[in-house]
């Protein structure tokens, strides 16, 4: 009887599947149904992950990339990439090569020397690529990847193949910017700074937990073609840099026309106060945005004095539902409190259905008789509001279960 039925019926059903290994043994129970389920056993690809029973990093990734390579239709099926944190160059010299896996060397020598021409990069390349160096086997995985529209890692140190990558879902990309204090005979740098066609990438959501975004980002994003969710969690494993947020907030603006939800927040170990110069800039013309998550100071601006210098009302669009602030300082507390008053006074956001606001001044008695007031005229006029203070060692946890539930996008963060 499942034989019977139309092919897009049986996609779905598979697709409604939690379980890979359920959606392969589907696939494969018969010649039609792997001729028509095979492109949601690729759907969604996950490496780099360290589940019970999967095989070892070096071993996902190897041997997705010869599946790929010898059957090139199996890579355009691939539309959501979730890599965990890869093996590097540094990190695999700590740890030692892998003792065995399937290295095929006529294969790598034949794709390597597709991707440079470049005889001693080539020679270190394939070097690292026997040592069992996972990011230099994604180098030359991803590009293949061409009709990727959503992928999301955790950014491990010293990822020096990752970024020279020229083609991510098909389009050139790079994250890293050459370092003047590096010196000179850092060549490698200078091989990878190569420009990004922008407007070339397919790729419509990135989502990015571990990462100091030094450089804002700014190439990735300007190189999509329409970007609709951005969501950067910065984290101090990777640097205690602050990231660049104007230049962030330059590469966003190119998408203002479409963007619909946009998160930048840091784990508290890793954040700010609103004492640094972080300002990125108003969200006001960002006409399809429905969902912002940001510190209050990055939107407003502060004076030397750490006075906001802007109204909420004249930084958010008027297109926005939920709205989420970061309040680190406690004296700017009760002024975010009177200006979610004013915005609610104004009507500026007139299909806003939620406010959060996450603060240290939480605990409070005053703050939080002024957040308690704030909530019933929320609940008067059908609007969600909710707080959370981030001196709770807990909270880190709920805030980001909090937005895995709310996000647009259907991939959440394993904690």
């Amino acid at each position: 009887m499942l034989l019977q039925l139309p092919d897009e019926i049986l996609w779905h059903i598979s697709r409604e599947l939690e379980d890979q290994h359920d959606r392969l043994h589907l696939a494969t129970s018969c010649q039609r149904l792997y001729g028509t389920l095979r492109s949601t056993i690729f759907w969604e690809v996950a490496l780099c992950t360290y589940l019970p029973e999967s095989l070892d990093e070096i071993d996902q990734v190897c041997q997705f990339l010869y599946t790929i390579v010898r059957d090139p239709k199996l890579a355009s099926m691939v539309h959501v990439l979730d890599l965990g944190c890869w093996q590097t160059k540094s990190t695999r010299d700590d740890e030692g090569s892998p003792d065995d896996f399937d290295f095929d060397r006529d294969l790598m020598e034949n794709l390597v020397r597709e991707a440079t021409s470049d005889g001693d990069y080539r020679e270190q390349w394939l070097e690292d690529l026997a040592a069992g160096v996972t990011d230099a086997w994604l180098a030359l995985l991803i590009p293949r990847l061409t009709n990727l529209c959503e992928i999301s890692f955790v950014w491990p140190s010293g990822a020096d193949y990752f970024p020279a990558m020229r083609y991510l879902g098909g389009f050139r990309v790079y994250e890293s910017s050459i370092d003047e204090d590096r010196g000179e005979d850092d060549e490698l740098d200078k091989k990878l700074s190569v420009k990004i066609d922008p407007g070339s990438s397919s790729i419509t959501d990135i989502v990015v937990k571990v990462c100091d975004a030094a450089d804002g980002m700014h190439a990735w994003i300007r190189g999509c073609k329409a970007l609709t969710s951005f969501r950067l969690t910065m984290d101090s494993l990777v640097s205690y840099a602050p990231p660049n947020k104007r230049k962030l907030y330059k590469a966003l603006s190119v998408h203002k026309a479409v963007l619909e939800a946009i998160s930048i927040s840091n784990v508290p170990d890793s954040i700010e106060d609103e004492s640094t110069d972080s300002f990125m800039g108003p969200f006001a013309d960002f006409s399809a945005l429905k969902v912002l998550h940001v510190a209050c100071a990055d939107i407003v601006g502060l004076d030397n004095e750490k006075r906001p210098m802007r109204s909420l009302s004249d930084v958010l669009p008027s297109s926005l539902e939920t709205l989420s602030l970061c309040v680190l300082d406690g004296d700017l507390f009760g002024w975010v409190i009177k200006q979610c008053e004013l915005l609610l006074d104004s009507n500026v956001c007139p299909q806003l259905e939620s406010i959060r606001l996450e603060s240290r001044a939480i605990s409070d008695p005053t703050e939080a008789l002024k957040a308690k007031e704030l909530k019933r005229r929320c609940q008067d006029e059908g609007i969600s509001f909710r707080t959370f203070d981030v001196e709770r060692w807990e909270v880190e946890r709920k805030v980001m279960r909090y937005w895995d539930s709310v996000w647009p996008i259907d991939h959440v963060f394993d904690l």
